[in-house]
């Protein structure tokens, strides 16, 4: 997990209750690129997280994120201009059916 501590650490100085979402977005991954190559340890990242004062840590399934019949996706055009080394794939969100 990237160095996520100055930025705890802000939100806990600023805020009654922190919560930190963990989710690595397989749809944002292009065809080139290796999802399960990406280094991940969720037992380090959770001790992190204690020990800098997260109150909540949501650690969606790919299920929670896409449930089956989601067909909606959102694309925050100005955000991904705002970031332009990110690609826009990597900005958006689906949306559950309705």
């Amino acid at each position: 997990m990237k160095d996520i501590c100055p930025w705890l650490r802000k939100a806990r100085s600023e805020n009654k209750t922190v919560v930190v979402s963990i989710y690595v977005n397989p749809t944002q991954f292009g065809p080139k690129e290796d999802l399960s190559k990406l280094s991940r340890d969720l037992p380090r990242d959770l001790a992190m997280l204690e020990k800098e004062g997260a109150d909540v840590v949501f650690f969606p399934s790919d299920k929670e994120m896409y449930p089956d019949g989601y067909d909606t996706w959102v694309t925050v055009d100005n955000l991904t201009k705002r970031w332009k080394a990110i690609p826009p794939q990597r900005i958006s969100a689906a949306l559950p059916p309705s």
